[in-house]
């Protein structure tokens, strides 16, 4: 006999090992922001609430920051999210109706109550669209960002509206952070070349 075949007919021996996830009836832990262990969520929150703090004492510092266009950046960052959300146009419908409620509603009627009003304006044109209750819960997150961002889109400001369109096409082809950056430079390149 050969060393070949008393490998194949007899194994070296290996200690079993089992996954201790198996031995259990319990699901194994999931990893996400969402359901990360207790320490984890606590220094979510301290952070969190550290950079709130540390906003609100350096705020009044930087002055009027309209100037800057990072509204433009705000809506930089909702519009990447936007991206994550799209399902088609049909999915996206109330999304219009949420930009155009919250945009007339911006424009008549002084004070944040636009967002409310593009929102729900949206979650009603889902409902009636697509009569599944999930579908309408898959449009509320859209409307919702729809309606924050509106005063961006009517804005009297031709640099902004630029800005923004262009904007809008970098968030359809890249992440946050480079799309961000990009707004804040188009936005004040623009602001420039077109005062006024």
């Amino acid at each position: 006999m050969n060393a070949l075949e008393s490998v194949v007919e007899d194994p070296p021996a290996t200690p079993k090992r089992e996954c201790p996830a198996a031995a259990t009836t319990e699901p194994p832990p999931q990893s996400s922001p969402r359901t990360g262990t207790t320490s984890s969520r606590g220094c979510q929150w301290v952070a969190w609430v550290s950079f709130i703090t540390l906003g609100a004492l350096m705020g009044p510092l930087l002055g009027d920051l309209p100037p800057y266009g990072l509204g433009t950046a705000l809506a930089a960052v909702l519009l990447v999210l936007l991206k994550g959300l799209w399902k088609g146009v049909h999915a996206a419908l109330p999304w219009l109706f949420s930009l155009v409620t919250a945009g007339l509603f911006y424009l008549l009627i002084p004070g944040g109550g636009y967002v409310l009003a593009g929102t729900l304006a949206g979650l009603v044109s889902a409902y009636l669209w697509a009569k599944p209750f999930t579908r309408v819960l898959n449009a509320a997150p859209g409307c919702v960002l729809v309606a924050v961002i509106t005063p961006a889109f009517v804005s009297g400001h031709p640099a902004d509206l630029i800005a923004l369109a262009l904007t809008a096409y970098a968030a359809s082809r890249f992440s946050i952070l480079p799309v961000m950056l990009f707004a804040l430079a188009v936005t004040a390149a623009l602001r420039a070349l077109l005062p006024g």
